[in-house]
């Protein structure tokens, strides 16, 4: 039996932390000044290469095509369908006790059948509050069930060859896809199955030097870019990702992977917990939002610094996302059971 790779579950653990209580605190609840709220964001760059590294790890026995979707479907889809009555609830809670002129009033009879659908396909919605994430599970699912394709012809292509054409697919797409929304959505899927196939095929397997050499080159290409501006603001290179936000986000990865070389992290604590709960604290962190804005909002005012009020927020969400895991994670284990019983 393989030993498990406890630095590989630290760093997701951690990760998730990151995007929750870091990330999502920056640009929801405590905004920070440019140019750190730009150079904090290589979260989804590495929750991919994350996921591609694990993938690497697994074993090879062959499983059916439908059979493995199938477990995608369960992984991935699920929990977001097993959240949305949650969701749902929670929004008609908020209409009624929200007052009109709220920053987090939601007018339920506003909510067209398109806009319902959008929140089915995964596409978030302007008019739910901090609602706007959920992009990342439609294309998380999509990339899975393409892997065991891919993986085939990396194999038969070869690990360099088939990394350097992921990454062409996103350069072209980058320069020429010209409709804003097109380009949201197939930019995502290449810019991101770059980085996942990144950590698959070179997770513990690529030399110090040439993670090095990687560093080098894109470290100096994104400071050139914050240094010029260019860079500035980070989530519109995002936001669809394009050629500048690969090189960032490989900047972030190499210095990351030479931090942690010949590392060994354990997994334990709160990190596992975060480990093993962090797609389902994912999901129901809009409910944690909206609680450390009630919270807070009375008094986080009075505080003396900046710093200190985003460190205490940042404390707060933690410390509330963790809480609520407990749970969405029994509801969810819950209502999965009932209906593969059923």
């Amino acid at each position: 039996m393989q030993q498990r790779d406890t630095t590989l579950d630290a760093c997701r653990g951690l990760a998730m932390m990151y995007i929750v209580c870091v990330i999502h605190v920056a640009y929801w609840l405590y905004p920070v000044a440019e140019p750190l709220k730009s150079a904090l964001l290589f979260e989804m760059p590495a929750m991919f290469f994350i996921a591609g590294a694990a993938q690497s790890l697994r074993g090879s026995r062959p499983v059916p095509y439908r059979a493995y979707v199938c477990g995608r479907f369960r992984r991935v889809l699920l929990p977001f369908f097993l959240f949305l009555p949650v969701l749902f609830a929670w929004v008609v809670f908020v209409g009624l006790v929200e007052p009109q002129g709220s920053p987090f009033h939601i007018d339920v009879r506003s909510f067209t059948l398109a806009e319902a659908l959008k929140v089915l396909l995964t596409c978030g919605s302007g008019k739910i509050p901090f609602y706007q994430y959920t992009w990342f599970i439609s294309c998380y699912f999509v990339l899975m069930c393409l892997f065991p394709l891919q993986a085939r012809l990396s194999r038969r292509v070869g690990r360099g060859a088939y990394v350097a054409a992921c990454l062409a697919l996103a350069a072209m797409g980058s320069w020429l896809l010209p409709d804003f929304h097109q380009k949201y959505w197939v930019m995502n899927l290449l810019v991101y199955n770059f980085f996942f196939f990144v950590g698959y095929l070179y997770y513990r397997r690529a030399s110090f030097r040439s993670v090095l050499a990687v560093a080098v080159v894109s470290v100096s290409l994104t400071v050139a870019g914050f240094l010029s501006g260019a860079a500035i603001p980070m989530q519109g290179h995002k936001f669809p990702a394009d050629m500048l936000f690969v090189v960032f986000g490989l900047a972030w990865l190499s210095v990351l992977g030479l931090a942690l070389w010949r590392v060994k992290l354990p997994c334990r604590g709160l990190v596992s917990l975060w480990n093993v709960r962090g797609y389902t604290i994912f999901l129901y962190q809009v409910f944690g939002a909206y609680a450390v804005c009630r919270i807070s909002a009375p008094w986080l005012g009075g505080l003396p610094s900046p710093a200190l009020r985003f460190a205490v927020v940042a404390l707060l969400a933690f410390a509330v996302n963790t809480l609520l895991s407990y749970l969405a994670f029994a509801w969810e284990r819950w209502a999965a059971s009932r209906l593969v019983r059923g």
